[in-house]
């Protein structure tokens, strides 16, 4: 991938004095926002795309929209709108193709649907979070158990046999587990709206 070239110095000043009047906060909103879009473009792009670089050509693209003076009412949908469109012409065409200036000319300030996006992505993003912090003996348990016992009763009681330990105790077992990914679950997702949506 070429280097990405430098952002409209004027548009970026426009962008974090949209994102917050404070420079620091806005700063701040500005990496968050940087996070969130790689997230959201690894989840949908191929492997050979460097997510966290596409992720800061979607805010060269706003800050240069800004600049030639767009009236964008959202700086945060806008940019999920500007990301679907880069990653989705990704099969099609080059990074610098994706840059050019009538591919982004019919982004959409779309909010309802940008804001659903966001949503999901942080849903997802505190889903495997909570997991990966999960001891690895009580991940493996918690991911054995909801890919084959649901479905299977005799799973369930091999399951149990091979911990030593009852049906019931074994139920148990994953009831507290997954009231502690809940509660992980929830503390996630409301920190990250906080900071990354609420703006």
């Amino acid at each position: 991938m070429t280097d990405r070239a430098q952002p409209d110095v004027q548009g970026l000043r426009t962008l974090l004095d949209r994102l917050d009047s404070d420079l620091h906060c806005a700063a701040g909103k500005y990496y968050r926002l940087v996070g969130i879009l790689t997230i959201f473009i690894e989840n949908r792009a191929t492997s050979d795309i460097d997510s966290d670089e596409l992720a800061r050509k979607v805010l060269d693209i706003v800050a240069a929209k800004l600049a030639q003076g767009e009236d964008i009412q959202n700086v945060q949908a806008y940019s999920f709108g500007v990301a679907k469109n880069l990653v989705s012409a990704q099969t099609r065409k080059s990074i610098s193709d994706l840059l050019d200036r009538s591919f982004v000319s019919g982004i959409r300030d779309d909010r309802q649907a940008n804001f659903e996006a966001i949503a999901k992505e942080l849903e997802e993003d505190c889903r495997r979070k909570c997991l990966e912090l999960l001891p690895a003996e009580r991940r493996d348990l918690i991911v054995r158990y909801y890919q084959t016992s649901l479905q299977s009763k005799r799973y369930r009681e091999e399951l149990a046999r091979e911990l030593s330990i009852g049906v019931e105790a074994l139920c148990n077992r994953i009831s507290r587990i997954k009231s502690k990914l809940n509660e992980c679950y929830r503390r996630c997702v409301r920190a990250r709206r906080n900071n990354a949506i609420s703006w």
